[in-house]
């Protein structure tokens, strides 16, 4: 895998509201990630446009971290 870092920009979409940062993916508004901070700092969740149908919201923090995932070793 190979991580990179992210940054948010100011988001010009008012369709996200209440959102004021986002990041556009693709660049076509079709997978933007949004900044979901709760008990993660730095959670992000991905908001799928889908043409007609109504968009889902992907939360980022359903999963556990990348350590456990590589070595298949989950917290209780």
């Amino acid at each position: 895998m190979e991580w990179h870092h992210i940054t948010m920009e100011p988001a010009s979409d008012p369709s996200l509201a209440p959102f004021t940062e986002s990041l556009d993916v693709m660049g076509d508004g079709s997978l933007v990630l949004l900044p979901t901070p709760g008990q993660t700092a730095g959670s992000t969740s991905l908001f799928v446009r889908r043409g007609t149908k109504a968009p889902p919201l992907l939360a980022g923090d359903l999963t556990y971290g990348p350590a456990s995932l590589n070595t298949t070793s989950f917290p209780a």
